[in-house]
């Protein structure tokens, strides 16, 4: 398809521009900023029609565009938005949290490498920003409770929060669209990225540790630790058992269903509707409570952006770019590699990944 660039070309790219430009200054609500967005393209495309590459009897209008987001990406994040909010309101992670206190039995080296170990396994079943909403409320408490600075505890989740979802398929959303579009399973990732994680983690350990030495030295030194929370029955925690029970049942559907599913050719995003429905039933909570836990405005930011990118794209303007490039890398085919690495990178560090 020979892509003539017009004034609807131009236009929907300088919005996504813009869009990428005011992320940066976070100036404006994200989600707020991407529905705009949005919602100029859609202007734009009525304005401005083009021909539908698919019908070129037809324009190309917001409907076209609508339809041919990759709405099972945006339907695996809300399940697993559901299956986190479910989870949280059973006390599962609070439990989890108690049991490491009592494990470690509050030593400070010690129960900074449990959550540490902690953010790792949960980080690596839900994104960052799950991670992270989940664990830092608990940690918080926890030290309020062993009279001890919080902070350590929250930077070392943070970094490995970050690394922790690199090779699962369901750890961020970049990752599930890298798997949706490159047909890559759940065990290809794990197999191929999971070493790397690995070194990650034993690399940061002393890193962290050695970061933060004087603070824990200084806790294990005025250390005078409230027996009660060793006292404490970790049950104490669990909100509903019913829903307690579920949710762990739910959580070991959701990692059957991503390792041994493939074969059975039964994507991520199936697994995680079969495994959010499970709880949906089983729970016998009221599902308006759960719904209102749910991450609705990263929801809808996702939206707004993939409108706005896959009318770039239905426009021809990423084949166009990618035509320009091929002569330049043509001759050099690790430097295509290079590029993106160097692209992505530099881009990572203004805007959300």
């Amino acid at each position: 398809m020979v892509v003539q660039i017009g004034i609807t070309h131009i236009l929907v790219l300088l919005i996504f521009v813009i869009v990428l430009a005011i992320l940066v200054t976070e100036k404006i609500d994200k989600t707020a900023l991407a529905l705009i967005g949005a919602t100029s393209v859609a202007i734009v495309l009525f304005l401005f029609p083009q021909p539908d590459p698919a019908d070129t009897t037809a324009h190309l209008t917001i409907t076209t565009v609508i339809q041919n987001v990759p709405w099972p990406t945006i339907m695996f994040i809300f399940s697993m938005m559901m299956i986190v909010a479910m989870s949280a309101r059973s006390g599962l992670f609070q439990w989890l949290a108690v049991v490491a206190i009592q494990i470690t039995k509050g030593h400070p080296r010690t129960l900074y490498f449990a959550f540490i170990i902690l953010t790792f396994a949960v980080s690596f079943f839900f994104d960052t920003v799950t991670t992270m909403l989940i664990l830092a409320p608990l940690t918080i408490e926890i030290m309020k409770v062993l009279n001890r600075d919080f902070r350590p505890y929250l930077i070392a989740e943070a970094i490995v929060a970050n690394f922790g979802s690199i090779p699962s398929l369901i750890g961020s959303v970049p990752n599930i669209v890298i798997g949706n579009e490159a047909k890559i399973n759940f065990l290809e990732f794990l197999i191929i990225l999971g070493p790397l994680t690995l070194i990650f983690l034993v690399t940061s350990i002393p890193v962290l540790f050695y970061f933060h030495k004087d603070i824990l030295r200084e806790q294990q030194e005025a250390s005078d630790i409230d027996m009660r929370i060793f006292l404490l029955d970790a049950n104490v925690v669990i909100k509903q058992e019913q829903t307690f029970r579920v949710a762990i049942l739910g959580l070991v559907i959701l990692v059957l269903g991503f390792t041994i599913g493939q074969a059975f050719n039964m994507g991520p995003v199936l697994t995680a509707m079969i495994a959010m429905t499970f709880l949906i039933i089983e729970t016998r909570e009221s599902i308006g409570e759960t719904l209102k836990e749910v991450q609705w405005g990263t929801i809808f930011f996702i939206i707004g952006l993939l409108i706005i990118v896959q009318a770039i794209e239905d426009l021809g303007i990423i084949e166009l770019a990618a035509t320009l490039l091929k002569p330049v890398i043509a001759g050099f085919p690790s430097l295509s590699g290079l590029l993106m690495v160097i692209i992505a990178g530099a881009s990572s560090g203004v805007v959300d990944n």
